[in-house]
């Protein structure tokens, strides 16, 4: 059940969940353009078991090594934030060409977002871990 506990007005939150779609077609089309335009010049991903990628660069560089995914879903379960500030947390699932073999996973996320000047809602840190190990 998806729950806000915020003092966001509605359209904030409404922004916040409209990125789910174009985050996970990027994802999926390997667009890293597509989804580096959804967050911030200083985005920072902190993936599971891999080192932190600070910035558009680095963040591209890991994004290059992710395996390819087939499916990719998320789902937003809290939102909450004030003024230009946000976080939102949920659960995922893909399905990805994993060392030749499609391995199906889950897992939950924590990310952070910023309002631009544009009135538009960037991931300023994605952090995410898996259900299960992988391997």
């Amino acid at each position: 059940m998806a729950t806000a506990t915020t003092t966001l007005a509605q359209q904030d939150v409404t922004a916040i969940r409209a990125t789910r779609d174009p985050w996970c077609q990027a994802c999926v089309d390997r667009d890293w353009d597509g989804l580096l335009a959804l967050c911030t010049k200083d985005v920072i991903f902190l993936p599971p078991d891999a080192p932190v990628a600070e910035g558009r660069a680095a963040t591209r560089s890991y994004l290059e090594t992710y395996p390819e995914m087939k499916t990719f879903t998320f789902n937003f379960t809290h939102i909450e934030g004030s003024g230009d500030l946000a976080s939102a947390r949920g659960n995922f699932a893909i399905t990805a060409n994993v060392d030749g073999n499609e391995v199906a996973f889950t897992g939950k996320f924590v990310d952070t977002f910023r309002k631009a000047s544009d009135g538009s809602w960037k991931y300023s840190s994605v952090i995410w871990n898996h259900d299960h190990a992988l391997g």
